[in-house]
């Protein structure tokens, strides 16, 4: 009931993933989840809209869910033997709505298990731009879905000229300071060396990078700013915080802001978000905006990147997954496939094991035909190709007098025509 939120919801995010499966043409592939609200639910939405959208054209070969918080390795030696499972070794395109322990867990047991056949990765946002480049063979495939951040200058600034000495408001401040310069402030720690403070300072040299989470985080306190401005506006004319949205209901007697009062303003907000769009709330509590990023995992200048490569947005119906430039397969030539049963040749059929699995079947008749799905039988006047891939009309040929095969077969009618006349002849005679 009081639950709002920034970020997208996941159900995009499934929508997301759906899109790359079609995308990239793959008809058979394996999903995996963890077992908590994100990955059953994620999972579970990827499921409706795939199955929604694409009816018997595409299949999953096999679902996998393992425990979370705490799995066991067990579960994960399950999931690889899952990939070696005769009807699923043609699935080379996997789906991982879970989180890092999930996927670092499933890769361990893959390369336990010595499965070395190539996959192509789709990853959830939770783990999707996370791993680095200690799974080459596994992971050099992946292609991700990650909400899209636009990050603040005006937050850069305002952390890297945070300093030890100028900022004491915050508590943790000190601990982090310690764990960024690997010093101690205090002489009670002899492991660490005590924190050159006048020559420390935080800037891009150490690492800093802006957490993709922050422009999240300042558009949640701009809601509540924007939120309890609006109440001020409506309830106290501008004027302050007065009596008549303040609230006293703890024992210490704190003046403060009931959520009941607040919520109705909380969805009511429109404000420019960090995006540069304006942010608002669904009757739900969940972002109006759904813009996710699509990152590849590429192999350059010697390490693994995680590089952006196009987009997908809610506000694009009709093409929402927009490419900005080429993923990129490491190591890997030829089509990206991952299907149940090749396509049949023609002059064959499929015969079906289940919706995605066939076999190719000869056609028996002479005069059959087939598009490498069914066969059909061409009519009287018609004859397969070649290639037993389409009707042909049967071309009718006709003797000249001059021809040889026209001569002999004229010779033998006028023999016989011949030997009927002598033989009447005869029989009249006598």
């Amino acid at each position: 009931e009081y639950f709002l939120r920034i970020p997208p919801p996941d159900n995009y995010q499934s929508a997301a993933l759906v899109d790359l499966i079609i995308y990239f043409n793959w008809t058979y592939i394996i999903t995996i989840n963890s077992g908590d609200t994100y990955g059953r639910d994620g999972i579970n939405r990827f499921n409706n809209i795939f199955n929604s959208r694409n009816g018997s054209k595409r299949c999953i070969a096999a679902r996998i869910e393992i425990s979370f918080p705490s799995p066991s390795e067990s579960e994960f030696d399950n999931a690889a033997a899952a990939f070696m499972d005769p009807l699923v070794v043609n699935a080379s395109a996997v789906v991982l709505f879970g989180h890092y322990i999930i996927a670092v867990g499933v890769l361990d047991a893959l390369k336990r298990h010595n499965v070395t056949r190539r996959l192509f990765w789709v990853g959830s946002d939770s783990w999707g731009d996370s791993l680095d480049g200690i799974y080459p063979n596994l992971v050099s495939n992946l292609v991700s879905v990650v909400p899209t951040t636009f990050p603040s200058k005006e937050f850069d600034h305002y952390f890297q000229s945070l300093h030890i000495s100028n900022h004491t408001s915050n508590p943790w401040f000190a601990e982090y300071w310690q764990a960024v310069f690997n010093c101690t402030l205090t002489t009670n720690n002899s492991n660490l060396i005590p924190c050159n403070v006048a020559n420390q300072s935080i800037s891009s040299k150490l690492g800093y990078v802006q957490d993709s989470y922050v422009p999240l985080t300042i558009d949640a306190v701009y809601a509540f700013a924007y939120a309890i401005r609006n109440l001020q506006m409506d309830k106290c004319n501008g004027s302050g915080l007065c009596k008549a949205i303040l609230s006293t209901g703890d024992p210490q007697s704190r003046l403060f802001i009931s959520g009941e009062m607040l919520k109705p303003y909380l969805f009511k907000v429109n404000f420019p978000s960090q995006s540069g769009s304006n942010f608002t709330f669904d009757k739900n509590g969940d972002s109006t905006i759904a813009l996710y990023t699509i990152k590849n995992l590429q192999f350059l200048n010697g390490s693994f990147m995680y590089v952006p490569v196009g987009t997908w947005s809610n506000a694009k119906v009709s093409s929402p997954l927009i490419f900005t430039q080429q993923v990129v397969w490491n190591n890997y030539q030829g089509s990206i496939v991952s299907q149940c049963s090749s396509p049949c040749q023609a002059g064959k059929y499929r015969l079906p094991s289940s919706p995605c699995c066939w076999k190719c079947v000869d056609c028996s008749g002479d005069k059959d035909y087939s598009d490498g799905i069914s066969c059909s039988q061409c009519g009287e006047s018609s004859a397969p190709n070649q290639f037993k891939n389409a009707c042909v009309p049967i071309q009718v040929s006709y003797y000249h007098i001059g021809d040889p095969g026209a001569i002999v077969i004229l010779s033998i009618a006028s023999l016989g025509i011949l030997v009927t006349i002598s033989v009447i002849v005869i029989f009249i005679a006598h």
